[in-house]
């Protein structure tokens, strides 16, 4: 299942990559630039694949906070809907 998820991110041009998925949330690893529309664009096709529907957006963290910000990629977590 992992796998398919990482295959549909990197087939959408690297947004962001699928760095964890649940039956209830996704986490979204990405780029500060990356705008957030095509952060949700890819939570909600990951939650597709789950056959389920993207909620809102949970949480939104440096995946390495001892950078400034704006210089380390992102982990941001969404909630998929039944």
């Amino acid at each position: 299942r992992a796998m398919l998820l990482l295959a549909a991110v990197l087939a959408m041009g690297c947004a962001g990559m699928v760095t964890s998925a649940e039956p209830d949330r996704v986490v979204i690893e990405h780029d500060p630039l990356i705008p957030d529309d095509s952060v949700l664009e890819v939570a909600s096709k990951a939650c597709g694949q789950m056959g389920r529907r993207v909620g809102e957006r949970l949480s939104r963290v440096q995946k390495n906070p001892a950078l400034p910000a704006g210089f380390s990629m992102l982990l941001s977590t969404y909630r998929c809907h039944p």
